[in-house]
């Protein structure tokens, strides 16, 4: 199949997806092996959309692809020979990756390769420090976006990045994110309550309203406390009868290590183990999972810390 960019250079694409998703497919470039093509399905294809990707190929993060991190970002868009938008091409993700939901589960699916449960086993020191380099593997693409001060990724989430092995993160899905750089703006159309902060747990419409870091940031902890303990930090039984779903018990600030850590009834044993990490540690995730948005650590803090601590492990 081929494909054009904006200056009309032709560019073969493969002719089978390597993904499918609800807006389009993903295409491998033979003759540009850290490189795919995002094809949008037809209904998706409108003039909005093609002007934000062209806002965020004109303002890319810097280090798209390293050693331990890719951002899937857009890189240029893409056309068919009439000149109409298709989609975009963008890095490719590390490969043999897996979501990585799959390692914010309590246990990691027998389905995958041995090596997960030797290399991550929460109940050993290696397994924890192999959780820990992977905060900090997360920590630095995010906040190469963050530092742009144009961008929120709005709906973060386990399952729009990926994870190798050897613990190397591809963010993905970066296509919805939100847009606002004092002119242009782009609002974020898409989120997940369980990754929202509590001041945003409240009917909030998304795609009409702007996001701060601080959404992101707050996600990014919930990630990180289900990357290291297999749980939701708000997984708790409230004492107040009526407050059950994830996303009120997030809205109460209802956090085991919290403000309000006397207004839950039920622990769940998992959480016992937060208190094995470092107090500057512990207060990272206090401050993050907190219902102050500007008390909220940037991933450049996050990374720092972690980063330290694993350091002061070896030494």
């Amino acid at each position: 199949m081929i494909v054009y960019s904006s200056t009309r250079q032709p560019l073969q694409i493969a002719e089978i997806p390597i993904s499918k998703g609800g807006e389009g497919s993903v295409y491998q470039i033979p003759s540009q092996p850290k490189y795919c093509a995002k094809i949008y399905h037809q209904e998706k294809r409108d003039a909005e959309r093609q002007r934000k990707l062209e806002f965020m190929v004109r303002h890319a993060p810097k280090d798209l692809i390293t050693p331990n991190y890719i951002i899937c970002w857009p890189t240029k868009l893409i056309f068919d020979k009439q000149d109409k938008f298709l989609g975009f091409v963008m890095p490719l993700a590390f490969d043999n990756s897996i979501l990585c939901y799959n390692i914010c589960r309590m246990k990691i699916s027998q389905d995958l390769s041995p090596i997960w449960n030797s290399c991550y086993d929460r109940n050993t020191k290696k397994g924890l420090i192999n959780r820990l380099k992977i905060l900090v593997n997360i920590a630095i693409p995010i906040h190469t976006i963050h530092q742009l001060n144009k961008y929120v990724l709005g709906d973060f989430k386990p399952q729009n990045m990926l994870i190798t092995e050897n613990g190397k993160i591809s963010i993905i899905d970066l296509d919805s994110v939100q847009i606002h750089d004092g002119e242009t703006i782009f609002y974020c159309p898409v989120a997940t309550p369980d990754y929202l902060p509590p001041e945003l747990q409240h009917d909030i419409q998304f795609g009409k309203h702007l996001l701060s870091t601080s959404c992101d940031l707050f996600a990014l902890a919930v990630i990180y406390y289900q990357i290291l303990y297999g749980l939701h930090p708000f997984t708790v039984t409230a004492k107040e009868s009526g407050i059950t779903e994830l996303r009120e018990l997030i809205a109460y600030d209802l956090f085991p290590y919290g403000s309000y850590y006397y207004k839950i009834a039920v622990i769940p044993k998992p959480h016992n183990k937060f208190r094995l990490l470092p107090m500057q540690i512990q207060q990272l995730f206090r401050q993050a999972l907190g219902h102050v948005p500007s008390q909220r650590p940037s991933a450049e803090v996050w990374g720092k810390t972690i980063f330290m601590f694993i350091s002061n492990l070896h030494k």
